[in-house]
């Protein structure tokens, strides 16, 4: 329901068509990961609104089933499997991304500025081998929901 309301939002505030396909809703039941999941989707769709240059963005059920199988499912167990490699600090930023807080939250959380922040989600990603925001909040929460 919300992904279809933010493909409506987004069809009515910009010049491009924005359609999501899905046979039937998908549900989850544990509200952290659907609203990073939401955000996950809102990102792409806002990068491709500002980037793509294109007329059309379209969200199909595969794109869908994706999402929720790397958080619900745990494809994306082998990505955080690297957790380990990570410093105390790089740890700290990554359970508090889980916990759904922004660079500014956790910058004020831990005392540091938002670029001291930026840099940790970096090389969070580095060496977890994501290669989007998305998928850092995406393993992050698959993480937190796995190891409290």
């Amino acid at each position: 329901m919300a992904l279809r309301q933010l493909a409506e939002a987004t069809t009515a505030g910009s010049r491009i068509a924005c359609r999501l396909d899905c046979s039937g809703p998908d549900l989850v039941f544990d509200s952290r990961v659907s609203v990073h999941l939401y955000r996950t989707a809102q990102e792409a769709v806002s990068n491709a609104v500002r980037h793509s240059g294109g007329k059309n963005i379209y969200l199909c059920e595969e794109t869908t089933q994706q999402l929720l199988g790397g958080v619900v499912g745990g494809t994306q167990r082998s990505k955080a499997s690297g957790v380990e490699s990570l410093s105390d600090r790089e740890l700290e930023v990554f359970r508090l991304i889980g916990q759904g807080l922004s660079t500014s939250q956790i910058a004020n959380r831990l005392n540091r500025s938002t670029h001291t922040v930026e840099t940790h989600r970096q090389k969070i990603k580095t060496k977890l081998n994501l290669n989007s925001a998305g998928e850092l909040n995406l393993a992050a929460v698959q993480w937190m929901l796995e190891n409290g």
